[in-house]
C-alpha cells in the first residue's frame, strides 16, 4: 500500500522509525517461524517497505507459497497479520529485538572508521534523494542506542497498527503458467477483504 514519505529528520522521526522496524523485525521473525515448521504453507514470507522518492513509500508483503498451496499461504499470511494487530507483540519479543539491535549498533560503531567510502556516499545519495538527515557515525550511534531502549510496547504496537491499517489498494500476483492452485480473481479478493 501507498504511504506518504516522512523523511527522517528530527529526534520523533527516527523514534517513529526504529518502533515500526523493531515491529516488522518481529512481525518478520514470526514469518520465519512459520517457515521453519514441516507443515508451513510457504518457502518464504515478510514484510517490508520500498521508498522511490520523497513523497512515496510502498508497504508490502510477500510470499512464496510451496507448490499447490497458494490459497492456504495466503489465508495463513492474513491471519498472521491479523494476530499482530489484534494481540501486538510481546515484551520478551522486543527484549530480544532490541538486545540485537544494540550490539549491532556496538558493533558497527567500533567499525565506525572502517566504513568504506561507498558506503558514505549512499548515505549522502539517500539525503539527496529522501530528504533524511546525514549524522556522524557517532551522533547515530548515541541517537540510536537512546531510542531503542526508550522505545515501549506501546509505541511499537501502534506503529504496527498504522503500518497494516488496512489490506492495501493494489495486489500483483506473480506466479508460472503452470501453477495450478492459483484461485480466481474473486476468490482471491474474497479472502483478501
Amino acid at each position: 500500500q501507498r504511504a506518504d514519505y516522512k523523511a527522517l529528520e528530527t529526534v520523533k522521526d527516527y523514534r517513529d522509525f526504529m518502533s515500526l522496524y523493531i515491529g516488522r523485525l518481529i512481525f518478520n521473525q514470526r514469518l520465519a517461524e512459520i517457515s521453519s515448521t514441516a507443515d508451513s504453507p510457504w518457502l518464504e514470507a515478510w514484510a517490508d517497505n520500498l521508498t522511490y522518492t520523497d513523497n512515496s513509500a510502498f508497504e508490502y508483503f510477500g510470499i512464496v507459497p510451496k507448490n499447490g498451496n497458494f490459497e492456504n499461504a495466503f489465508k495463513t499470511y492474513l491471519d498472521e497479520v491479523d494476530r499482530i494487530l489484534i494481540h501486538g507483540v510481546s515484551e520478551g519479543e522486543i527484549k530480544r529485538f532490541k538486545d540485537s539491535i544494540l550490539v549491532s549498533l556496538e558493533q558497527e560503531y567500533i567499525n565506525r572508521d572502517k566504513t568504506e567510502s561507498s558506503s558514505h556516499a549512499d548515505s549522502l545519495v539517500s539525503y539527496s534523494i529522501g530528504g533524511s538527515i546525514v549524522i556522524s557515525a557517532e551522533d547515530s550511534y548515541n541517537l540510536l542506542k537512546t531510542l531503542v531502549n526508550e522505545i515501549t510496547i506501546d509505541e511499537i504496537n501502534t506503529s504496527i497498527k498504522k503500518y497494516y491499517q488496512n489490506r492495501g489498494t493494489l495486489m500483483f500476483l506473480q506466479a508460472p503458467d503452470s501453477a495450478t492452485d492459483i484461485p480466481s480473481k474473486e476468490k482471491i479478493m474474497d479472502i483478501w477483504k
